[in-house]
């Protein structure tokens, strides 16, 4: 089926953009399994594939992140995404299935894409004022889809999601004045947004804090390793790739500063330890598989450079899981890129 031929696509490509889409199909599997009862009528498993979607915006996942992720939920589900599409095309009365045909034409789920009809059903449900919708019209708006390209219209749609207390739009705000699209440059704004939508345990939220900081002054690295962290440890995997990249600058560049963050940090622990590394690494490839794992070894221009100066001195092939082969490893350390940080198998079988 497409869901598995999908995801041995991602495992062939295996980088960190197939990492993060493998860790959000893991979380689409674990969530949706929750709510999931097999005796659900098609019009009680639509309610709840929108309770998700809002969710998982609202936790952090983006656009595209959003889309792979109900696919996984539909593939999970007791019936078909055709089934899905055509009870959403004979029941236009609610909001909440206007947006989601919508949002089936937006990212081509039923192999039917389209661009303008998407547009107008998030129009639509916009002007009945239902917030996730008006912050996909505004990304029409952004990105041209269905509409020309108009900036200041994307911003007054994602202020009136704001407006109607959507997370995910305040997210967006913040960018959009970040970005200046639609509006003036300001980041104190964005900085006051992503703060907010971080106080709801928005990930990206988390993580925006972070590289604002990051990007603002070398002064700030704390509290940018702080917000990194918290993301991270809940799983996000663009944080985690913005920890390790700290974690080269401080090796790359002997930045004193730097490296005195992350030995102060968590109560004085030296934090660039084996054990640390090895935990972040572990972390990373909680939804790999052995044959993914493997091909990391073997992939030379999409992982990043990270353990030199971790372990200079140390029997890294010893001190790392036993579970990884030594082959494997041996690949892993002669390649001229080295991404190490985040890695937790969860098959304790070796490749052949």
């Amino acid at each position: 089926n497409n869901s598995e031929l999908f995801l041995s696509k991602l495992i062939q490509e295996f980088n960190l953009d197939s990492i993060n889409i493998l860790h959000i199909l893991h979380q689409a599997e674990k969530l949706f399994l929750k709510v999931l009862d097999v005796e659900d009528s098609i019009d009680i498993l639509i309610d709840k594939l929108i309770v998700l979607l809002i969710k998982t915006h609202d936790e952090g996942n983006d656009f595209n992140e959003t889309k792979h992720f109900i696919n996984q939920c539909i593939f999970h589900s007791n019936k078909n995404s055709n089934d899905i599409f055509e009870w959403l095309k004979e029941n236009q009365v609610e909001p909440k299935h206007v947006f989601l045909l919508g949002f089936f034409y937006f990212n081509n789920i039923n192999f039917e894409k389209n661009e303008y009809e998407a547009f107008q059903l998030f129009l639509y449900a916009s002007t009945n004022d239902y917030s996730i919708a008006q912050v996909y019209l505004a990304k029409c708006y952004e990105n041209g889809c269905g509409i020309e390209i108009n900036y200041d219209l994307a911003f007054h749609w994602i202020q009136k999601a704001v407006r109607n207390k959507n997370i995910f739009g305040k997210l967006n705000l913040g960018i959009y004045y970040e970005k200046s699209i639609g509006t003036e440059k300001d980041l104190n704004i964005a900085f006051y947004l992503y703060q907010e939508v971080a106080n709801n345990k928005n990930l990206s939220g988390l993580f925006n804090l972070g590289r604002c900081y990051e990007l603002e002054s070398k002064k700030y690295l704390e509290i940018t390793f702080h917000w990194y962290q918290k993301a991270a440890e809940n799983g996000y995997i663009k944080a985690q790739n913005n920890l390790a990249a700290l974690f080269e600058k401080a090796s790359g560049k002997n930045d004193i500063d730097i490296q005195s963050i992350f030995k102060s940090y968590e109560n004085g622990q030296l934090i660039n330890d084996i054990d640390k590394v090895n935990y972040w690494y572990h972390k990373i490839a909680n939804n790999s598989n052995k044959e993914a794992l493997y091909n990391l070894g073997n992939n030379h221009t999409k992982i990043y450079r990270l353990v030199h100066f971790v372990f200079p001195n140390s029997d890294v092939e010893e001190k790392f899981d036993k579970n990884l082969t030594v082959q494997g490893m041996k690949r892993f350390l002669r390649m001229p890129n080295f991404l190490c940080f985040s890695f937790r198998k969860r098959t304790k079988s070796q490749p052949n």
